[in-house]
């Protein structure tokens, strides 16, 4: 495919729809002879510097400087007012490329302590979270700055319908379809039992999941969340991810229950009664690290659209598998120990790689919200109230950009009226 100009692209997506003309009117270069019949200038910032791309000297300092309250990560807040042109220095491009291409995350690689057990880049050692605008999309943010610049310089730009473009990115991971998944689990379920001599509750519920009918297992839980998306808005999707293991493959313990496509009949039929509902590969743990193998399970479901197991996405090779196996959208971008904007943008955008400066055909639809994030010890372990209130921070910027507000809540983590399906039904109210 052809490469497009990445700054094109950047600028194209800062300005929003329907402004693309306006691109005539604003030149980002440091040289003078480039600025004639230009009326915004935006001047780079040595980040480009061939000495400097691709270094740790490339990396923001904190604290940060502002401009109108929002941080930017290059340049200065200087702003020039000559004869018919506005100069600005806050270098927006850049900033906002060294957020959407997660340039950090390949520039620390092989920082050990900026990376947990299983490999991620953690958020918390992340500049977003460090900086302290980890809630805010800061890209849509620069938007509103260079469209507010192109009206000082006199080019006409529309400001984007957010009412309009906002959705609902719903989604589930089926890593635990049911209750029960075999019978070597349920026999130990009947030992717990024995020796403990309480569970009488597990016990019948592991009876009730492998003896009777699917539709009463309790971590078939995907028509209630459905439910409550339709509820919420009338633009939305909905999307499950599953699990596609390949046969002969000797999966480890993070990866199971291994449990085949056939088994978990229940949800197809349910997704086949409603037009509303899409697919996507759940790809392995394992997979994480292991690009044929993550080859495999792409080809072994019917689908385009990808997240990996424990959110493990670790090196850009697997977004280049992804691309050669023809996958077009990834839900992986998120940070399993913090919630809110990893790419710092609530809109789905284009992969650029960092190394190549090229932007690709891959489209990333960053994850906000995910519910074990929000009160598993390891991670942000809130209380129900705050966990609720950050979401509610979380979805009103999401709003306020007519983002792409993606969330992923586990099937399983909603069972009855635990903890997870209390906060769902709030941010969702």
């Amino acid at each position: 495919m052809t490469h497009l100009n990445h700054i094109e692209y950047l600028l194209t997506h800062l300005l929003g729809e329907g402004n693309s003309e306006a691109l005539q009117a604003i030149a980002y270069s440091a040289d003078e002879n480039k600025w004639k019949e230009k009326r915004l200038i935006i001047v780079p910032s040595n980040f480009w510097d061939k000495n400097i791309y691709g270094t740790y000297k490339s990396l923001p300092t904190i604290p940060l400087q502002t401009i109108e309250n929002t941080p930017i990560l290059f340049g200065s807040n200087q702003i020039i007012q000559k004869e018919n042109q506005i100069i600005v220095y806050a270098d927006i491009v850049a900033s906002a490329f060294f957020l959407l291409s997660r340039y950090e995350e390949w520039i620390r690689k092989n920082e050990k302590q900026a990376h947990d057990e299983h490999g991620r880049f953690r958020g918390k050692e992340s500049l977003p979270f460090r900086a302290g605008f980890i809630f805010r999309p800061i890209v849509e943010e620069y938007g509103n700055l260079l469209r507010k610049w192109c009206r000082m310089a006199n080019i006409n730009v529309e400001n984007p319908d957010t009412e309009k473009s906002f959705n609902l990115i719903f989604t589930s991971d089926i890593d635990t379809p049911f209750y029960c998944n075999n019978i070597r689990q349920f026999a130990g379920e009947i030992l717990r039992f024995l020796r403990i001599k309480k569970g009488n509750c597990n016990l019948k519920k592991s009876f009730c999941s492998l003896f009777e009918k699917k539709q009463n297992d309790p971590f078939f839980t995907i028509p209630f969340l459905h439910q409550l998306t339709q509820k919420y808005t009338e633009k939305y999707r909905y999307i499950i991810f599953f699990k596609s293991p390949i046969r002969g493959e000797k999966y480890g313990i993070l990866d199971k229950p291994i449990c085949s496509l056939k088994k978990q009949k229940i949800y197809f039929d349910y997704i086949a009664q409603h037009n509303d509902i899409e697919i996507g590969l759940h790809s392995s743990y394992k997979a994480g690290k292991n690009f044929s193998l993550l080859q495999k399970e792409c080809s072994s479901l019917s689908t385009t659209k990808h997240r990996h197991h424990y959110l493990r996405n670790i090196s850009f090779e697997e977004f280049e598998t992804l691309i050669k196996s023809g996958y077009t959208d990834d839900y992986t971008m998120g940070y399993a120990d913090v919630a809110g904007f990893r790419l710092g943008t609530c809109k789905s955008i284009r992969w650029i790689n960092p190394k190549t400066q090229k932007v690709t055909s891959l489209t990333l639809h960053p994850l906000m919200i995910m519910d074990c994030t929000l009160t598993e010890k390891k991670y942000m372990n809130l209380p129900e109230k705050e966990a609720i209130n950050i979401s509610h921070q979380i979805i009103k910027n999401c709003k306020q950009h007519g983002g792409d507000l993606c969330l992923l809540w586990h099937n399983q983590s909603v069972e009855k009226e635990n903890l997870h399906r209390h906060i769902i039904k709030q941010i969702l109210a």
